[in-house]
């Protein structure tokens, strides 16, 4: 009953007020195994009230100190006096009212200390969220609907409650009660009955001479003006300055720097200049959430969100940031990729964003004290990046802080929408052999709502026309188009969601390392070619499921949307009539294995993967073999004659060899034997992608 009270109304709140409007939650605001093993709290740091905060992240790096500061556990053992002494019990909660309020008290605390835990600590620990992971799991495997309704459960419970660090905010908000009703009976105790009795009560030993009542409490009275001090400083101002840090920000008067004010007077010039040049959408570089400090022009350092300068400048922009929209993600990330690496086409990409203004942040330095950093040296990139296309941007201010660039090349006339349905090799030398394509081209994705759904004609580069077929036939039905589950990702480890890399964006790029920080064990250009902007990661030997739905009676065909490197699977569900054992793998074009100790050498070759079966492959990979995907395709996973409904497909992976799963299209039969590209569709070739002749109206800019 305490739960339906508490959590029911927290859900409503949630669900239609503080996330009304907000398409895709577990995109926005990631729920997965991962994101809730980032938010546990170990038990040393519970006990000795250590929470995420923003100082530490300024001494650290981490918001959550390295090691818990154990001095202050001397305020867990103030909350837990009445629960260690019998005597503090029995004179505090007296009436079977303050009984009941004490059990609810501690049952709380405990409860909120449980799930605080998330996946901290040893795996054998059963902590709440492990042990919502163990039912879960196990009435995932029943593959019934009584095993999918607590999974349903589960999973509604977790999305309710979100990140194991909120339930430590219960946890101390109860401490503040129970900690005061221990320092009132120290109190009350040491008026009546002095020193000697609280030592009693503590030790079981008596000290001093045993005096007479009256003596006693006059005596006690006597000392209680210098006892009382002492015991505050004793009890609070000792733990907390026994810790450096504390030391360190209680003492400097502004907390370290972290409450000194910004000079924004190098910024309040750049916007000034804005709001003299023609209106457009203004970006700033580099993205300060990467984990950076901005260094002020009077050497104090400080640490920003992107909102910071879009509400200063109040401008049009983007923000691209921990909580912004997927697509701007997915745009800006293609656009900081080629930055980074320092390759052109990013100007085609700025181009097609209609990015009028640029501006460079040279306040920002790398992180000095620790912790993941993103993107590391691209402060030194950018400004000789951009100074080297002086063909397209002009530098119009620069001053100790800031640059402002004004990109002098965008289009002037209505474009020609164009998907480039090619891998990730060819869409970079597509893009970097003419700097000018998105003067005459709108660049269409696949990952971008709205960019494929409909369109009065469109031109295509492609390799595969039956591919991009059934990549706009996807697009134009979404609805026959099923994501695997995502109910089950908080509780399995097994199963990487890849929208824990996209919140914050810039963990993308961690895609195209093959470092441990990479769990898909497959290097893959972030999002990008994805047909929804997601996927979900099975590396190992893992079981997941894809519910999918027949819309009415009838044949239809099954197609697997992702990249595969070597993979035998398992497949169960009520649409076949058996178990069906599949083996599956990318086209060589599409996907590559390479010598881990090539893999980034200009010299490499593909890895011969002749002499291997698909488990011995899985046991090099990640170790020795690394494989690289270029593209996504659709995998065959047959035909099947079934009525309307739903039906789940179990899938038990076989090997440790990675995939990478979009989903599964359901299409008619008769439709796929079918299947053409849409008449308003033209297939040009990259040599085809001309210029001035493409423009729709207007003249040539």
């Amino acid at each position: 009953m305490l739960g339906v009270g508490t959590l029911l109304p927290y859900y409503l709140f949630v669900k239609l007020y503080a996330l009304r409007g907000v398409p895709n939650l577990s995109e926005t605001v990631p729920g997965d195994y991962y994101f809730i093993q980032d938010a546990s709290v170990s038990l040393g740091h519970i006990l000795a009230f250590d929470m995420a905060g923003i100082m530490d992240k300024e001494f650290t790096g981490d918001y959550l100190a390295k090691v818990p500061r154990y001095s202050n556990m001397v305020y867990s053992f103030l909350m837990f006096v009445p629960l260690l002494f019998k005597r503090v019990r029995e004179e505090v909660f007296r009436t079977a009212e303050l009984k009941a309020f004490r059990n609810v008290m501690y049952v709380v605390v405990f409860f909120t200390m449980w799930a605080t835990l998330g996946y901290s600590g040893p795996s054998w620990l059963p902590t709440f969220h492990r042990t919502m992971a163990f039912i879960s799991t196990t009435a995932n495997g029943m593959q019934s609907g009584i095993g999918d309704l607590v999974v349903r459960l589960m999973g509604m419970i977790v999305q309710v409650l979100r990140f194991p660090h909120r339930f430590q905010l219960v946890t101390l908000m109860l401490a503040t009660i129970l900690m005061a009703i221990s320092l009132i009976w120290l109190h009350d105790t040491f008026m009546k009955k002095g020193f000697g009795e609280i030592v009693w009560v503590v030790t079981g030993k008596r000290i001093g001479e045993k005096k007479a009542r009256g003596q006693k409490r006059a005596s006690a009275r006597e000392e209680a003006g210098r006892f009382i001090p002492v015991l505050m400083v004793l009890m609070f101002m000792v733990p907390i300055f026994s810790n450096q840090s504390y030391r360190t920000v209680f003492s400097s008067g502004d907390f370290n720097h972290f409450l000194t004010p910004y000079p924004v007077g190098p910024l309040k010039e750049v916007k000034e200049a804005l709001l003299q040049l023609p209106p457009g959408k203004v970006v700033v570089l580099p993205p300060t959430e990467t984990a950076k400090v901005v260094l002020d022009i009077n050497g104090v350092e400080h640490k920003f969100i992107d909102k910071f300068h879009i509400y200063y400048l109040d401008l049009p922009s983007y923000y691209y940031g921990l909580t912004g929209d997927s697509d701007n993600k997915h745009e800006f990330f293609l656009m900081l990729r080629a930055l980074y690496y320092q390759q052109p086409w990013w100007v085609n990409i700025a181009r097609d964003l209609n990015l009028k203004y640029v501006v460079v942040n040279k306040e920002l330095v790398a992180n000095t004290v620790g912790g993941q950093e993103y993107l590391r040296e691209v402060e030194r990139i950018l400004i000789p990046e951009l100074d080297a296309r002086s063909a397209y941007l002009t530098k119009l201010l620069e001053n100790e802080s800031y640059v402002l660039y004004e990109f002098t090349d965008l289009p002037t006339a209505e474009r020609v929408p164009l998907y480039l349905d090619v891998d990730w090799n060819s869409f970079i030398r597509i893009l970097s052999s003419n700097l000018e394509l998105t003067r005459y081209y709108d660049l269409r994705h696949t990952m971008v709502v709205g960019d494929l759904e409909s369109f009065d004609s469109l031109t295509m580069v492609t390799d595969d026309e039956h591919e991009s077929a059934l990549d706009l036939y996807l697009k134009a039905n979404k609805t026959q188009f099923f994501r695997p589950s995502s109910v089950i990702l908080p509780f399995d480890p097994e199963q990487i969601s890849s929208s824990y890399y996209l919140s914050p964006m810039f963990r993308l790029f961690q895609f195209f390392s093959d470092s441990k920080y990479n769990r898909l064990e497959m290097i893959t250009p972030g999002l990008w070619g994805t047909i929804e902007g997601g996927f979900i990661g099975v590396p190992r030997e893992a079981p997941f499921r894809v519910d999918v739905t027949l819309p009415e009676e009838g044949e239809y065909h099954l197609l697997m949307r992702g990249a595969i490197s070597a993979v035998d699977m398992e497949m169960t569900s009520k649409l076949f009539g058996e178990p069906q054992r599949i083996t599956l793998a990318s086209d060589p074009s599409n996907l590559v294995m390479f010598d881990k100790r090539l893999v980034f050498s200009s010299s490499r070759v593909p890895f011969d993967t002749s002499g291997y079966t698909n488990r011995e492959l899985g046991m090099l990979i990640p170790s020795d073999v690394v494989a690289v995907n270029y593209q996504y395709q659709f995998f065959d996973l047959g035909v099947v004659t079934a009525s309307k409904g739903k039906y789940p497909i179990y899938f038990n992976k076989l090997n440790d060899a990675p995939l990478l799963l979009e989903g599964i299209l359901v299409i008619p039969e008769d439709v796929y034997k079918s299947l053409t590209l849409p008449l308003n569709v033209t297939v040009v070739q990259p040599d085809e992608l001309c210029c001035g002749s493409v423009i729709i109206q207007g003249e040539e800019p």
